[in-house]
């Protein structure tokens, strides 16, 4: 069973919420219990979708929420330029810092084919897509979780017509993600749009940009590994998209994790 959350408190979240239940046919089913808190609910066949009232990012309190096959978080993006677009990125903090939700250093359980299938489904609309490298929280929910992303703006958060893309692609690519059979692997190195793995023919879980990799080390690459739905097959590292300190310590962490590697 998936289970689409979004946030009362977020504009792009809340207006692909409602895109669900206005056009397809997500219909009330009363409250879900989460520890002491009762959460509204609506469903549309086997797909739940969830009301929170606080930022997605901040959500590890669904740790209780019963397990599923997959969380899917409709979410607006912001970055610095403004970019319209749609983004689609698995949770986690690669190092220290947890300012926006999760815990330090750690990942969260995802799903390469299913980011895979929801970013196929996101092309050939108004606006690009485009995969990010793995950030922010939530970090310890115990059904793979993957963030569809509304952005850049307040403009586009707000529009309709937008938001119906992402409603679309959540439905549609909830109840066919299963049946990928994709080849599935890591990224390591490059921009946080992960420009270098797009051509390549693997369904991609887990990215680390080279911001990230100062601190990296064979227990997260491991931890990338178990913490991907999926076998991981291959990590594929952009050579020039970091520097040889990192990369000497990125072919080691392969190496110690028995990582069959390429490099872009």
């Amino acid at each position: 069973m998936p289970v689409v959350f979004y946030s009362t408190a977020d504009p792009a979240s809340a207006n692909i919420a409602s895109c669900l239940k206005g056009k397809f046919g997500f219909a009330g089913q009363g409250r879900v219990s989460v520890g002491e808190m009762q959460l509204p609910a609506f469903a549309n066949g086997e797909i739940f979708l969830v009301e929170l009232d606080c930022p997605l990012y901040a959500a590890d309190f669904l740790g209780d929420f019963p397990p599923g096959d997959l969380f899917v978080f409709a979410s607006k993006h912001r970055s610095e330029q403004g970019k319209p677009c749609y983004t689609v990125h698995a949770p986690g903090n690669w190092g220290e810092g947890a300012s926006l939700g999760g815990s330090p250093n750690e990942l969260q359980l995802t799903s390469a084919r299913a980011l895979q299938e929801f970013f196929e489904r996101l092309k050939g609309n108004e606006m690009p897509v485009f995969r990010e490298a793995t950030h922010h929280g939530p970090t310890s929910l115990r059904s793979p979780s993957v963030f569809v992303e509304l952005g850049s703006g307040e403009d586009e958060w707000g529009e309709r017509r937008l938001a119906e893309p992402v409603a679309k692609a959540i439905v549609e690519g909830c109840n066919s993600f299963t049946s990928r059979n994709d080849k599935v692997a890591l990224g390591f190195g490059g921009t946080h749009y992960c420009s270098a793995f797009e051509s390549l023919p693997y369904a991609f879980s887990h990215v680390a940009s080279k911001h990230v990799l100062d601190s990296m080390d064979a227990g997260m690459v491991k931890q990338a590994i178990e913490k991907t739905e999926e076998p991981v097959e291959k990590a594929f590292l952009d050579w020039k998209g970091c520097n040889k300190q990192q990369r000497d310590k990125l072919v080691a962490a392969f190496e110690e994790n028995g990582l069959e590697w390429e490099r872009v």
